[in-house]
């Protein structure tokens, strides 16, 4: 990616550092009636009156007036809003941001999908979006418009050979850290010339953090976000906690939108987004919500509200935990991609990091491998690494070993 991105960065010298560059987002919001519904709902919660009455929203509640249990009421349509806070002081150390909008989603692929539709909201155009290549195939499902990649025809799956601008993209799509499904990540001069080639061309940038942590260095993962926020650069972070708070079934994300700090509205006014914008911004995106999926689930973001986000307290062993489940996951690649290589199967499973990795192995082989030995795993060779245990181990190596050997005697 080294190579490839100083390649791009040769139209860059003609721009200057005070020119103003409009948002990709200029032109996109407007103003919106707000839903009724929840203005209403929002009017009498903030009402202090003992006497209030709520006939609007529609929740059953008995002949004595009592309502379901609290837990199953709705969220704001932002989603839980002690939640979100949490979740950015958890992510960027910090509880305010300018200019950050913060939605609660269902899962990461929520997430990714309210991303999306951000980024294509109002556009008459097909969006051109730049993804590396391998992905997660979600991506290419959720990202609608023209892919600009070129995939990879090797197994030595290096950054700078993932990704190929045939010309610029609207948006790029790169995942924070813990590739899937490589484990490859990128280095510090990789981040920062992604962030100057990004900013440079006025590019959008969709951070896909879905396995915060797991590489094991926390603070350094964040600090790709943080340095990204520091540039003027249009950015999307959708955040899961399914793997981190094992919060699968609970469809728990947060989507993270911070637009460049001005920003025209579709009627051609141009303002200060904190000052003058944000609510205008935020209502066109909770429409989107409440068109897609009305209201996000709150079971998921009350566990994490009361297992990992209580206090500071709770949010220190939350990031120990997630430091030990990424060293259970380091210590499993490392002897893992040892004992293939002593084999004489070359991978690069110790020098990713995260739960996946690709074995260099043919379909036919993993076929071959799910059929005698009833070991399955992706045709692309993706394997993820938690799928071995101590009891395990031994039976995975010895039969991907065997198989491998009888693989290749049998196409003599």
């Amino acid at each position: 990616m080294t190579s490839l991105i100083n390649n791009f960065r040769r139209s860059f010298h003609t721009l200057s550092k005070t020119q103003f560059i409009p948002s990709y987002f200029n032109g996109v919001f407007d103003k919106v009636n707000e839903d009724i519904i929840f203005k209403t709902l929002n009017a009498f919660n903030n009402d202090e009156s003992q006497n209030k009455v709520n006939l609007g929203i529609g929740i059953y509640a008995n002949a004595e007036g009592v309502l379901p249990p609290v837990k199953s009421r709705y969220l704001s349509l932002s989603g839980d809003v002690n939640f979100l806070n949490m979740s950015q002081k958890f992510v960027f150390d910090q509880e305010y941001i300018p200019n950050m909008f913060k939605f609660q989603t269902c899962g990461g692929t929520g997430a990714l999908s309210l991303a999306e539709q951000i980024i294509s909201f109002n556009k008459t155009v097909p969006v051109k979006y730049g993804i590396p290549l391998p992905t997660w195939p979600n991506h290419i499902q959720i990202f609608k418009g023209e892919h600009i990649f070129k995939k990879s025809n090797s197994h030595e799956f290096i950054f700078k050979n993932r990704l190929t601008i045939l010309s610029k993209p609207d948006v790029l799509v790169v995942q924070t850290s813990c590739h899937n499904p490589t484990g490859i990540e990128y280095t510090d001069t990789e981040k920062e010339q992604l962030l100057n080639y990004a900013e440079n061309n006025n590019i959008v940038v969709v951070f896909d953090t879905a396995y915060l942590g797991l590489s094991g260095d926390f603070d350094n993962e964040t600090k790709f976000l943080k340095d990204a926020l520091k540039r003027d650069i249009d950015i999307l972070i959708p955040l899961s906690y399914s793997k981190i708070a094992d919060v699968y079934g609970h469809r728990t994300g947060v989507l993270f939108f911070r637009p460049k700090s001005k920003l025209q509205l579709k009627s051609g006014e141009l303002n200060n987004v904190e000052n003058n914008h944000y609510d205008i911004i935020k209502g066109n995106i909770e429409q989107l919500i409440r068109t897609n999926i009305s209201n996000s689930p709150r079971h998921g973001s009350d566990i994490i509200m009361e297992q990992y986000f209580k206090n500071d307290e709770y949010i220190i062993l939350f990031k120990q935990k997630i430091k030990e489940m990424a060293k259970r996951i380091n210590v499993f690649r490392e002897k893992f991609g040892n004992e293939l290589e002593q084999n004489g199967i070359k991978n690069n499973v110790k020098i990713g990091k995260g739960m996946f990795s690709i074995l260099p192995l043919s379909p036919q082989e993993i076929f071959r491998l799910q059929n005698k030995y009833h070991i399955y795993l992706l045709p692309s060779g993706r394997i993820n690494i938690c799928g071995l245990t101590n009891k395990n181990y031994d039976y995975v190596i010895e039969s991907i070993v065997k198989n491998n050997a009888e693989f290749k005697n049998n196409k003599k």
